[in-house]
């Protein structure tokens, strides 16, 4: 069932339209053109806020109590991602507390080993000899959306930089402090 939110930021604009707000303090911000009005992700049904340059689309955690429906409910699943870096963040619903990781919103999900090269152009085949391995990794966290880009301040697509929400799930929460944090839906 979902729950409604008092959103506050606007995190999404619209192709070439400079951001008001953004989803971060850089002014990056979600492509609205790619955002639905919903995400289904394992069998919930996540509604989103209209996705518009100006127009708020997130809660950002401040501390707030979120009022769930009555009624006999033994789960909730948060829509969210961090605006800065992976971070934990805690909830809690009287006097349980819940500790869950939020995603950062952009960045990579997963990489190939990254070799190192000696050469710092890489354009042709001289890589000079190998220095060195990053080695490959793949988060472990529910990506509940994805989307090809984002926009910069000024509006334009940032191509490859990938960005997307998470959903952990919890048995129950309701109060989170941490402004680094957006919530799109509950």
């Amino acid at each position: 069932m979902p729950v409604s939110l008092s959103y506050d930021l606007a995190t999404a604009s619209d192709d070439g339209m400079h951001a008001a707000g953004g989803f971060d303090r850089e002014g990056d911000s979600l492509p609205a053109e790619m955002l639905p009005a919903q995400i289904i992700f394992n069998d919930v049904q996540f509604k989103l806020a209209s996705a518009k340059t100006g127009v708020p689309n997130a809660l950002v955690a401040n501390g707030q109590t979120i009022d769930f429906p009555a009624g006999q409910h033994n789960r909730v699943y948060l829509l969210a991602a961090s605006a800065h870096g992976d971070e934990k963040a805690t909830f809690k619903v009287g006097e349980k507390k819940v500790e869950l990781n939020i995603q950062d919103w952009g960045g990579f999900i997963g990489q190939w080993d990254d070799r190192q090269w000696s050469s710092g152009d890489t354009s042709s085949d001289n890589y000079g000899k190998m220095t060195g391995l990053t080695p490959a990794y793949i988060k472990r966290a529910d990506l509940a959306w994805y989307s090809s880009h984002h926009h910069n301040a000024a509006g334009e697509n940032v191509s490859y930089r990938p960005c997307g929400t998470w959903s952990p799930g919890a048995e129950s929460y309701s109060r989170w402090n941490d402004i680094k944090k957006r919530c799109f839906a509950w």
